[in-house]
């Protein structure tokens, strides 16, 4: 069966196979263990435990880089041994202060990505089932919130409800929704229209 042209043998295909999964596993650990992307890593990791433990990661408390005037030290110091990114208005140690505030932009991001990502794919699903009229409306009301910038909508709420963490969560998932929206209904229509789908109908599915 050798002689016959375009033969392959089974287990050979099979150990290309294994052989090609190994290759691309090495490249990738490959490619991962670059110093820019393992300090990239680290960069990230220590973002992370910071936003999330910020007491563990910052010797200060929120209410002594935010609330209280430091009166002990000059304000703007440069970098030093014991405030390392240095000292900004009030005295506030910099870097103590990124900390702290990297746990409210991971919350913000979070929830403000759950919001437009579950309210994205409610409407993007419920537009492509129901078609017609339904679809039009949905659809344009999407298009609605399209034209708004995220950051003027989260303005308007501050301005009409108050500068509280909610709205500006609320604003900027409602500006994510179109996005998430138009990706689920493009994936359910395509669903919809697949041969599986009439097969249940004519079987008296609904």
């Amino acid at each position: 069966f050798f002689l016959i042209p375009c033969f392959r043998a089974r287990e050979i295909n099979e150990v290309e196979y294994e052989i090609g999964k190994i290759k691309s596993k090495r490249t990738f650990f490959r490619r991962f263990l670059t110093p820019l992307t393992i300090l990239g890593v680290i960069c990230f990791l220590f973002i992370l435990v910071g936003a999330v433990f910020p007491n563990w990661a910052s010797k200060y408390t929120f209410d002594e880089i935010a609330v209280w005037v430091n009166i002990y030290e000059p304000a703007y110091s440069p970098p030093s041994s014991t405030h390392p990114l240095g000292l900004g208005g009030s005295a506030w140690d910099i870097l103590a202060r990124n900390i702290w505030s990297s746990r409210f932009s991971l919350q913000i991001s979070f929830l403000s990505v759950f919001i437009a990502f579950v309210l994205g794919i409610l409407l993007g699903i419920i537009s492509a089932y129901a078609g017609g009229w339904v679809d039009n409306i949905l659809m344009r009301i999407v298009d609605a919130f399209v034209v708004f910038p995220a950051l003027i909508l989260a303005f308007m709420f501050i301005a009409i409800w108050g500068n509280q963490l909610q709205y500006i969560m609320i604003a900027l998932g409602l500006a994510g929704i179109p996005a998430y929206a138009r990706i689920a209904r493009a994936s359910a229509l395509q669903e919809k229209h697949k041969i599986y789908v009439d097969a249940g109908k004519t079987a008296g599915a609904s």
